[in-house]
């Protein structure tokens, strides 16, 4: 019987997923053309940052007609027009087997359970869903924010855990980005996802701190620095900046006179974190010269994730796994297939249209947020 078990998607967003236990050894598939054609791949997934070890999983489990070990070597990639990702090529070879097997498989897509190809065996082993893939998620949220920043407001991230920003702000890259595309459309070049200029905001969290009034004197800022609640201090990629670096940190974002940033190679402050900003003179307590600022970080939650409707003629189908990001607004957006049938795509991601989640928020302000979600079919 499938068992029915609880998924706490990346971050902390809730599903319910129906999970097939592995048999073992794994099944053989009886269709003559899975595995050993491009049209019809081995499907791994885990993309860029996971397909080594997923692929090398499922390699290792392989085994000969009678059970032999088998040995593999890569042979390449290709993939018919539109694949998203190449198809890996393997030849694999065991005992007395005179000419290798070619072996076709798709790291950007998985199944639940991929099977051993006709003519070969493999032991039990286990992938499950693979985890987000992190470049891939890079790249959605640039163009999510290129798509964003012209049109709607993003406002930056508090450093004071109330929402006030009476300290300061900080940017991440999505803001930073869509502060740019925000510039460039007023300026009558807007960027152009399929082009990106080469000063598009990258990597890394920017950190503004403001000066402070105390009666008649304002006091100003001299160091920033955050700490985790654990470990190092996070690294900061060159000095920190005042006058014009401050300025031209971030095009499109303007912080108050006698303001001073960093940039730090931080995505975003999690929750724990400390902003220690040191201020040049004693601020109004007359004490203490520093501010230490603990971020609050809750991640996104599920509202409404009604499952979408099965397509006519159908009285039963398999979910349908997505890489999404959660915008400010709880809308799942820039979906990503990594899983399940290709023709129950379109359903799947007309049915998340209609998906709401609370968003993950940092000091109160709302974040994009990574997930993968399971779209079940009634």
């Amino acid at each position: 019987m499938a068992a029915i078990q609880l998924l706490v998607l990346a971050g902390g967003l809730v599903g319910l997923v129906q999970a097939t236990p592995q048999a073992a050894p794994c099944p053989v598939s009886d269709d003559s053309a899975y595995g050993l054609t491009m049209e019809k791949p081995i499907r791994v997934g885990g993309g860029a940052m996971y397909m080594v070890a997923r692929e090398r999983r499922y390699l290792d489990a392989l085994r000969g007609p009678a059970g032999e070990t088998v040995t593999y070597t890569r042979a390449g990639s290709g993939g018919p027009p539109g694949q998203r990702g190449p198809i890996d090529i393997y030849r694999v070879s065991w005992p007395g087997l005179e000419t290798p097997v070619t072996l076709y498989v798709d790291a950007y897509h998985f199944d639940d359970a991929p099977k051993a190809p006709k003519g070969l065996t493999c032991a039990g082993f286990s992938l499950g869903a693979p985890p987000v893939d992190a470049f891939a998620a890079t790249d959605a949220m640039v163009r999510l924010a290129i798509e964003t920043g012209p049109s709607a407001d993003v406002p930056p991230v508090s450093l004071d855990a109330d929402g006030s920003a009476a300290h300061g702000v900080a940017l991440d890259q999505f803001r930073a980005i869509a502060l740019f595309a925000r510039a460039a459309s007023a300026a009558g070049t807007p960027v152009q996802a399929a082009q990106l200029p080469k000063d598009l905001p990258g990597p890394g969290l920017r950190v503004y701190a403001y000066p402070v009034k105390c009666g008649d004197r304002t006091v100003s800022p001299a160091s920033i620095e955050i700490l985790p609640p654990q470990g190092p201090m996070v690294p900061r990629v060159g000095e920190v900046l005042t006058g014009d670096g401050v300025v031209t940190l971030t095009r499109g974002f303007t912080a108050p006179a006698g303001s001073i940033a960093a940039h730090f190679t931080l995505g975003m402050l999690r929750h724990g974190d400390t902003v220690r900003i040191t201020y040049a003179d004693v601020l109004c307590d007359g004490a203490s010269k520093e501010r230490a600022l603990v971020a609050r970080a809750t991640p996104a939650k599920a509202v409404s994730l009604p499952p979408a409707a099965l397509p006519a003629g159908m009285a039963s189908a398999p979910p349908v796994w997505l890489q999404t990001v959660i915008d400010p607004q709880g809308r799942f957006q820039q979906a990503m297939h990594i899983g399940g049938p290709d023709a129950l795509l379109a359903p799947a991601l007309e049915a998340i249209k209609n998906w709401r989640a609370e968003p993950a928020r940092v000091n109160g302000t709302a974040v994009i947020f990574d997930t993968l979600l399971v779209v079940q079919f009634k």
